[in-house]
């Protein structure tokens, strides 16, 4: 059996690497509705993890990471809210 496929590399700019570490951080904070399809994100959660992280740029990571979060819920609902 052959191993699976790495995981792609992707390059990631340093100037963006704030607004990733809060997105990832973040992974648990999602809010789901009744079947476990995703809502978005818990935005006082959010704030949270940026203040624990000591993010400097917070208006900044915000409207990243809200991008990063309209985007995985596209993906799921394109993948009719597969989980």
């Amino acid at each position: 059996m052959a191993p699976p496929d790495p995981e792609p590399e992707i390059e990631l700019w340093p100037e963006c690497m704030p607004s990733v570490e809060v997105f990832l951080a973040c992974a648990t904070q999602w809010r789901m509705d009744a079947a476990g399809t995703p809502l978005g994100l818990d935005y006082p959660a959010l704030e949270a993890v940026m203040r624990m992280l000591g993010t400097a740029d917070m208006r900044q990571a915000f409207t990243d990471v809200q991008v990063m979060e309209a985007e995985v819920l596209r993906v799921f609902s394109a993948a009719g809210g597969a989980k």
